[in-house]
């Protein structure tokens, strides 16, 4: 299925009003203190938190009156149905089924909205009153494909989408079990089943990993065990204080809360994450892309004995092999990166966020890195980052270049020194720039996009230095 997720964000910390559409690659730039990290916060929380949000309207009624209006028959008929015959078919009505993705999604973006904000950035609700997210879906659903549920060890529910045809079927390895369902369960299966189906085209965990590396990786993959030993000192702190004072769980609960868990959603995820590199299952490791990384990063990271290690490349006389607290901070920045690498093979379509990716590469690495996200691109994968680099829109802009046509292509690509998979295609693009408390979305033409919040900046430096160096020459002359 094709679909154009645009969203809406109000009063969501200094953004009054922005509009935010998703594409292959999505890159936000602006100022300091702009709302560009509240606006990618919001949008990995709302994500993330998709399943839930679909599971808690799982008894919509729009959802059932949709049934109705499509099968003519309630959900407690269609049960009887499946259960009679294994099998129910109904007509294809698209134009329905994106009424019901709109009234669906308006619902579950007001749950987000009344609570998901302050547990994002884990604030108080009041911080968030008036803060709300909606989401704008347009699709074009496929003519083929389902998706189904295994109920238990002997029955699955399957809906399928096969021409003009929607089929519910229930299948069986022992039918006289069947006699065995509790009544109502069915119907249950056949609304997360049918609400899945339709979902399935959100670029959510649904499809594949979301991950996101937050402005703060850096110090994340460096004192998380830190992190963890003080959390744990917490904990018997507070043990010792309910057996010594009687203080009941539910204060000893919020005190360790207070004291453990201020930290937004996504540096939280984040830490959890490099919490768990160590037992991570990377039998499908992404070669290609960790040797990408690795090329900037001037060598490998691995597991020995439950501790991250970074091991040099071998170039030149003298390589290393250290644990990860003495690399660079370089290599504490694309920790949690080179693993999220190892398992992005066969896993759907996953969902990259990089908060400022230029955070402690130099200028050349900037460039490289900037080509390794026109491979993850490439590859499958959706990315999205906030940047300050006008290096690496200067480079997404020669990617979009080569991704036109032109003479001596190929000829050109090896002189440059670039790859097959360095380039990026116009159409899968966004890009805004975050100012005046909205985003704007920027023009993009065959030669790239035009961020004129860089050009000016550019521009203003280069004027002084121009005044700076004419009057330096004037000096030398009258001497």
């Amino acid at each position: 299925m094709k679909t154009d997720l645009k969203f809406h964000f109000s009063n969501v910390g200094p953004v009054d009003n922005a509009k935010l559409e998703l594409g292959d690659l999505t890159v936000i730039a602006g100022r300091n203190n702009t709302g560009k990290t509240y606006l990618v916060y919001t949008l990995y929380g709302f994500l993330k938190e998709f399943r839930n949000l679909k599971s808690a309207i799982i008894n919509s009624p729009a959802l059932e009156a949709h049934l109705l209006e499509t099968t003519s028959l309630t959900v407690s008929e269609i049960e009887e149905k499946l259960l009679e015959k294994g099998r129910l078919e109904w007509e294809n009505d698209e134009d329905a089924l994106a009424r019901l993705h709109a009234q669906l999604l308006q619902e579950m973006c007001r749950r987000f909205s009344e609570t998901g904000f302050s547990d994002v950035f884990n604030t108080s609700s009041d911080f968030f009153k008036d803060a709300a997210l909606r989401v704008d879906l347009n699709s074009a659903f496929s003519r083929k494909g389902g998706i189904g549920f295994q109920i238990d060890r002997s029955i699955s529910l399957w809906c399928h989408f096969e021409g003009e045809k929607i089929i519910l079927e229930l299948n069986r390895r022992e039918p006289e079990r069947l006699v065995e369902v509790e009544p109502g369960e069915i119907s249950k299966w056949v609304k997360y089943t049918y609400l899945d189906s339709i979902f399935q085209v959100l670029y959510t965990p649904l499809g594949g990993p979301i991950h996101i590396l937050p402005s703060s990786r850096h110090s994340i993959s460096l004192f998380f065990r830190e992190l963890d030993r003080a959390r744990s000192q917490v904990v018997r702190s507070l043990q010792q204080m309910k057996d010594d004072h009687g203080e009941d769980s539910h204060r000893i609960s919020e005190l360790l809360r207070q004291q453990t868990s201020r930290y937004p959603l996504p540096v939280q995820d984040n830490i959890d994450f490099v919490r768990e590199m160590s037992v991570l299952d990377l039998d499908t490791e992404n070669e290609e892309l960790q040797s990408s990384l690795e090329n900037i990063i001037g060598g490998r990271l691995e597991v020995q004995d439950d501790e991250v290690r970074f091991i040099s490349s071998k170039s030149g006389a003298r390589t290393f092999d250290i644990p990860l607290h003495l690399a660079s901070s370089s290599v504490w920045e694309m920790t949690s990166l080179f693993f999220f690498l190892g398992l992005l093979e066969g896993r759907g379509n996953p969902f990259l966020i990089i908060d400022e990716p230029e955070s402690h590469l130099d200028t050349a690495n900037q460039i490289q890195f900037t080509r390794l996200l026109a491979r993850l691109v490439n590859a499958g994968t959706k990315v999205l980052i906030t940047t300050h680099s006008d290096y690496i829109i200067k480079e997404i802009n020669n990617l979009i270049m080569l991704g036109n046509s032109f003479a001596d292509k190929e000829e050109t690509i090896r002189y440059l020194g670039y790859q097959r998979d360095d380039y990026l295609n116009l159409d899968s693009v966004r890009a805004y720039v975050a100012e005046n408390k909205t985003l704007s979305p920027c023009p993009k033409d065959k030669y790239g996009i035009d961020f004129p919040l860089f050009d000016k900046t550019i521009d203003d430096i280069n004027r002084v230095s121009d005044d700076l160096y004419a009057r330096l020459n004037e000096v030398q002359e009258e001497a």
